[in-house]
């Protein structure tokens, strides 16, 4: 059975192979936690459910988009594109979701305050890398779900700008079970969602969403040691107690529940556009396919024969003032 035939309607296609991506996403979890569990029971893991997590989703995505879509590299296709430069993109991501921290953490000590700890420990240490890992896979393989394969299927069926809606708000709902979640994290998650889509959109790769994602995670968690979407183990080496107004601060969920992060977010729209001009201009348009209007080329009347155009010959002069006489033959 040929699943990528080109009798199918594309959008009706679109949405089969996304309904497919759906029971991945659900199931999968399952299988690295059996997976992750055979391995470890200590604190890695954590890490190495991530790890096997993205594992099945770009293998399994990977080879949907093969078979399912007929892509030759679906790897590319996905986002994963690995093109000349995609590490600075990623660089350019973290330092833009780093610097959006930057700001809302900035906010909270100068309105409110901050309470900082610090544990310098080798447990310390060892938590600060295993939470490195952890966030840098789990960025992965939320991007690999909300910007990869099954939004680009979303895309196919409906339009860039529904996909990017639709996307968004299953990612902040996606997070409503958190602890200490409320209406104010989800609107912030969605925001969220929205910046790192038109990241992809600009570059048409994960690498800059990535990055971003990344950046502001890790940023937050590690660096900062604020709660993380509701979440404080994280933060190993930094602990950090915000106070101040339930805006500000986002109380027992972190910082991604306050007013001003969705602010920052907001305008992290804009400031995504500005940093990917030049990758927008080179990545961020529809790949041109090499193609033609078919012509019949047979049936038409036979064309006339022109004769050449007469030969011109000089003669000799005519009279004595040296005029030529030219005649046609």
């Amino acid at each position: 059975m040929n699943f990528s035939s080109t009798h199918t309607h594309p959008r009706l296609r679109a949405l089969r192979n996304l309904a497919f991506a759906i029971v991945v996403v659900w199931f999968a979890p399952y299988v690295a936690s059996l997976a992750a569990g055979g391995f470890s029971s200590g604190q890695w893991t954590t890490p190495l459910f991530v790890l096997f997590l993205v594992f099945l989703y770009v293998i399994v995505f990977g080879g949907m988009g093969n078979v399912l879509d007929g892509q030759a590299r679906p790897f590319t296709a996905m986002g994963l594109a690995p093109r000349p430069g995609w590490g600075e993109e990623f660089a350019l991501g973290g330092v833009v979701g780093w610097a959006m921290v930057v700001v809302v953490v900035g906010a909270i000590a100068v309105v409110g305050s901050l309470r900082v700890g610090f544990d310098h420990s080798a447990g310390g240490w060892a938590g600060f890398l295993v939470n490195l890992v952890t966030i840098l896979l789990a960025s992965l393989g939320e991007e690999v779900v909300y910007r990869g394969y099954p939004f680009q299927r979303l895309m196919e069926a409906t339009s860039p700008f529904i996909a990017v809606l639709i996307a968004s708000i299953v990612f902040g709902v996606r997070h409503a079970g958190n602890p200490d979640a409320t209406p104010r994290s989800i609107a912030v998650t969605v925001f969220a969602g929205v910046v790192l889509s038109v990241a992809y959109l600009r570059t048409r790769a994960l690498w800059l969403s990535w990055g971003l994602h990344f950046g502001w995670n890790f940023s937050l968690a590690a660096i900062f040691g604020l709660p993380m979407s509701g979440f404080g183990r994280y933060s190993s080496l930094v602990q950090t107690r915000a106070r101040g107004p339930l805006w500000l601060t986002g109380g027992g969920y972190g910082p991604e529940a306050s007013l001003t992060a969705a602010i920052v977010l907001f305008a992290g729209i804009w400031v995504v556009v500005r940093v990917t001009r030049e990758y927008a201009w080179r990545y961020g348009h529809p790949e041109i396919i090499a193609g033609g209007i078919p012509v019949d080329i047979g049936g038409h009347p036979p064309v006339t024969a022109y004769p050449a155009p007469a030969a011109v010959a000089p003669e000799k002069p005519a009279d004595e003032s040296g005029l030529v006489q030219i005649q046609l033959k």
